[in-house]
């Protein structure tokens, strides 16, 4: 049930998140691990120098964070723009606290995200 849902909710935010309309949305771009299909997956992040920071609500399992981990490269579309991206890993709120102004630490912590997948950029 919850599954079918995000996957309707995803189908509504992928043409915002595309076109960078919302600043904290983008589309994470990645491979399937088993099935090698692309896969397009609306995602809130916030740039750290070099990095990303992409919060994890439904926690690390969620199948784009998987593939992201088991290939080490991932496209964010942010801004209406491609960013290759690569060295991905999982970090704590205290680690990614930085990336996100005063207020949407608050709302992290309202909405219990406590994991984080931090990518570099990589220079193009």
């Amino acid at each position: 049930m919850m599954l079918q849902l995000l996957k309707r909710v995803n189908v509504l935010l992928l043409p915002i998140a595309s076109r960078g309309l919302i600043g904290v949305w983008a589309v994470i771009h990645t491979t399937g691990r088993k099935s090698g299909k692309r896969y397009a997956t609306p995602i809130a992040v916030e740039p750290l120098g070099d990095a990303f920071i992409v919060g994890l609500p439904y926690g690390e399992s969620v199948d784009w964070c998987r593939n992201v981990m088991a290939a080490g490269r991932a496209t964010i579309t942010w801004h209406g723009k491609d960013h290759p991206v690569t060295a991905p890993e999982i970090i704590d709120r205290a680690a990614a606290d930085p990336a996100f102004p005063p207020p949407l630490r608050v709302a992290l912590r309202v909405f219990g995200i406590k994991r984080f997948l931090r990518v570099t950029r990589v220079a193009v």
